[in-house]
């Protein structure tokens, strides 16, 4: 009898060991959605050991004020237009073990909210026909009557 106790009890502390022991401990990614917001214009950012700048997007999530620059190929399955504002859902993983020569922060497309063309009008203002005559002169042209 006091076998079958001490191999009941050994049984026990051997299977609340096994469990406890394969917990898993090791630190894990950050993993959330956000909504970001992509510029209809872009920007550039000189990378690291380059004397060239390269175009990028300007990117901000939803909470932040300012735009900041974001590789093209940052956002993963996300094609750019330039000239087009966006409103994303992205997965945003915040990587424990980051590259050496690459960010910890990774984006993923969930899905496309809205996608919107901007167009610019451009116009002079002028107050006057001597403004317009200073402005033909200026440029070298001859205004006609």
């Amino acid at each position: 009898m006091k076998t079958k106790r001490l191999l009941g009890l050994l049984l026990l502390i051997q299977s609340i060991t096994g469990f406890v022991a394969c917990s898993d401990d090791e630190p894990q990614d950050k993993v959330k959605t956000v909504k970001m917001l992509i510029s209809d214009k872009t920007g550039t950012y000189q990378p690291w050991g380059s004397d060239s700048p390269i175009d990028c997007m300007l990117v901000k999530e939803e909470s932040e004020s300012d735009y900041k620059t974001l590789d093209f190929q940052g956002i993963t399955d996300f094609v750019y237009e330039k000239g087009y504002e966006y409103a994303l859902w992205v997965e945003k993983r915040t990587l424990v073990d980051p590259p050496a020569d690459g960010s910890s922060i990774v984006y993923k497309l969930i899905d496309v909210i809205s996608k919107a063309k901007v167009e610019y009008e451009y116009t002079i203002k002028v107050d006057g026909p001597q403004q317009l005559a200073d402005y033909y002169c200026y440029y070298g042209f001859q205004p006609h009557d």
